[in-house]
């Protein structure tokens, strides 16, 4: 549809320089650079029927002025009939230079070509910013479960927490064993 393709081109003009970057992003590197070529010839073509159209109309109200006569009855010269009579003539080898081609209001100055990689997606930066992202991520997770944990693991948490001095500590032996039986997967004393 044509709001797809109007869509898909986008116009940038450059810093400090009066050159418009045209692209055109599509699935079909072909197809993009067709549309992007099509796009910048119906603007030049535009552009310049635009300055050839106002050429004209100046032309014409340049016309208008320079009718009238060179000097008043008194002889004084008319500033305003003379002035529009040297625009008149500027002006109309300005048309004649459109008209032939050798004065152009817009050109293309490089015609768009079919691209050897995609554009998108760039795979090798969107992996290091995964990666940043998720490390960073995974950092502030864990940081904020160990800060967020309120369980008593040694006797040193149990005394920070309550201010009580520790009397006595129970070993990890003296609560039985886990049920494993030695020898199987791995399981040992």
């Amino acid at each position: 549809s044509a709001d797809r393709l109007q869509d898909a081109v986008t116009t940038k003009v450059g810093s400090q320089t009066i050159f418009v970057q045209i692209t055109a992003t599509w699935d079909d590197p072909e197809f993009a650079t067709e549309v992007a070529n099509a796009f910048a010839e119906v603007t030049v073509d535009q552009e310049n029927q635009r300055l050839e159209d106002q050429l004209d109309t100046t032309v014409e109200d340049l016309r208008a002025k320079a009718k009238g006569p060179l000097t008043d009855e008194r002889g004084t010269l008319n500033i305003d009939a003379f002035n529009a009579r040297q625009n008149l003539i500027a002006i109309s080898n300005l048309q004649t230079a459109v008209e032939e081609g050798t004065v152009r209001q817009a050109e293309i100055a490089r015609r768009a070509e079919v691209p050897t990689a995609p554009a998108s997606p760039k795979t090798a930066r969107n992996t290091i910013l995964g990666l940043i992202v998720g490390l960073a991520l995974g950092l502030m997770a864990a940081f904020a479960r160990d800060s967020l944990d309120r369980r008593i693991r040694t006797s040193k948490d149990a005394h920070e927490e309550f201010g009580w001095p520790v009397l006595g500590r129970v070993g990890k032996s003296a609560l039985g064993s886990t049920g494993a039986v030695p020898g199987v997967n791995g399981a040992g004393y």
